[in-house]
């Protein structure tokens, strides 16, 4: 019998984990381990049979992500290349998550944890970013994506279609999710992906495809009152939308503010039962976000009871308890999944003032990596690749504000986020040594211009 995270588990079974970690590093390639991976991740959030097995597999799969990479890197060396600014904040929190055992309410579980994002954080930012050195393999990567959203949506479609979806007795429609705000979520960063196919493949059928796949995330969007999900899609779609159409960004945000805006002063003045009933308004709890403002009162107070180091990593949900008189273990099983429902509270109170400069300034710098290719307007496959990341990026950075997946290394948002910021990072840098290269041709090219028309200056002329 073996105890991981608070689980007994059977010897046999942590064979046959073992068995899928080994089948995955000897004979996947890293673009399929990273699907299995995502998929494993997402199927925890899913009303499906194999929601229960999958809270253990998607550990092997990360394992055997970064194990895949790790080995792949062995001969080239563990750092990323090239290494960037974001880097070294991710190296830093990387360490503040394992430091923190040191002073944290519960350091057994926060050495876990911390060790589990790091292992999330290394399989991104040198596993998966010293495997895109090319257009082909970022493109590869939205095409995982895209596969992920078909695979989510087209199972989505069939729940329509059957009438099934509605849970924990709630007129939201959860769908194939077992939560409505699961499923806003996934529409708003899976959607950017189906736009992108659509734009980009040359197959008629394709585009058809993804035209239904977009008619099943619309209704499933309004049926499910995501207000958070509504937002992001209308920022993911919008910004592409933009970029293909050539409309500043600002005119973009302008409107944004409208929906937000009506859905504030909407469900604040006007006290109506058809609003009051409405599934995306919900009148009666919009001004409080849902019941985040009291509870963002409380982390609040409790993390200013520890402002320069917080609680210790992973133990914002334990905050509360304190020191003495509980048992980790136990408080583990009865708060799994709880949360402050924002991941900037979260790491503020795990790891203080320092944990959440660190993540502001990495999510600012990735968004003005993203700002520069947005102002490139450059019309090609990569450009708009990172086009889509960006969108993806931009929106998801947003939500880490109203919910707190972020930190959470076995959700598939976090991988989701986590991988769009480094992809963002990575079509910056190739973009930028395009352009270099571009320049030094341009170079090149007037050189040897100059030279001829020095030699025919030298010249004497022909006479007859």
């Amino acid at each position: 019998m073996f105890v991981f995270f608070g689980e007994a588990l059977a010897a046999e079974l942590v064979y046959a984990l073992l068995g899928v970690l080994a089948i995955s590093l000897l004979f996947l390639n890293l673009r399929t381990v990273l699907l299995l991976a995502l998929i494993f991740l997402t199927l925890p959030s899913l009303d499906t049979p194999l929601a229960g097995v999958s809270r253990l597999l998607r550990w092997a799969f990360l394992a055997a992500l970064l194990g895949k990479g790790l080995l792949g890197n062995v001969r080239g060396g563990f750092a990323p290349r090239p290494s960037t600014r974001e880097h070294s904040v991710v190296l830093i929190l990387c360490g503040l998550c394992i430091v923190s055992a040191a002073w944290s309410i519960g350091s057994g579980v926060t050495l876990a944890q911390g060790l589990m994002m790091v292992t999330l954080l290394v399989g991104v930012y040198l596993v998966l970013w010293n495997s895109w050195g090319s257009e082909e393999d970022i493109l590869g990567l939205c095409n995982t994506l895209f596969i992920l959203a078909v695979l989510i949506f087209t199972l989505e479609g069939i729940y329509l279609a059957i009438g099934m979806g509605m849970h924990h007795g709630s007129d939201r429609y959860s769908g194939v999710f077992l939560n409505p705000n699961g499923l806003g979520t996934a529409v708003a960063f899976l959607g950017p992906f189906v736009y992108w196919k659509h734009l980009t493949s040359p197959s008629p059928l394709a585009k058809i495809y993804c035209k239904g796949l977009a008619v099943v995330m619309l209704i499933s969007l309004l049926e499910s009152g995501s207000r958070s999900g509504f937002l992001g899609t209308v920022l993911c779609v919008g910004i592409i939308a933009c970029y293909v159409y050539r409309v500043k960004i600002a005119v973009l945000l302008a409107l944004l503010t409208i929906p937000l805006a009506l859905l504030l002063l909407i469900g604040r003045d006007l006290d109506t039962s058809a609003l009051m009933e409405s599934r995306l308004v919900r009148a009666d709890t919009i001004t409080n976000l849902s019941d985040r403002l009291p509870l963002w009162g409380e982390g609040l107070d409790l993390f200013l009871n520890k402002p320069l180091t917080g609680h210790g990593y992973g133990m914002s949900k334990f905050a509360n308890l304190g020191r003495a008189d509980f048992d980790m273990a136990k408080a583990v099983f009865r708060m799994r999944g709880v949360n402050y429902h924002s991941a900037h509270l979260q790491i503020a109170l795990d790891l203080g003032l320092v944990g959440l400069s660190l993540f502001l300034f990495f999510i600012a710098s990735v968004l003005m990596r993203g700002m520069e290719l947005y102002r490139e307007g450059r019309n090609d496959p990569l450009h708009l690749a990172g086009i889509v990341f960006f969108a993806a990026y931009f929106a998801m950075a947003g939500d880490t504000f109203v919910h707190g997946w972020a930190f959470s290394p076995g959700s598939s948002m976090a991988i989701v986020f986590w991988l769009m910021a480094a992809a963002t990072m990575r079509v910056h840098l190739l973009s930028a040594d395009a352009r270099e290269a571009e320049a030094e041709e341009e170079e090149e090219a007037e050189s040897a211009l100059q030279e001829s028309l020095d030699l025919l200056r030298r010249e004497p002329a022909v006479v007859e």
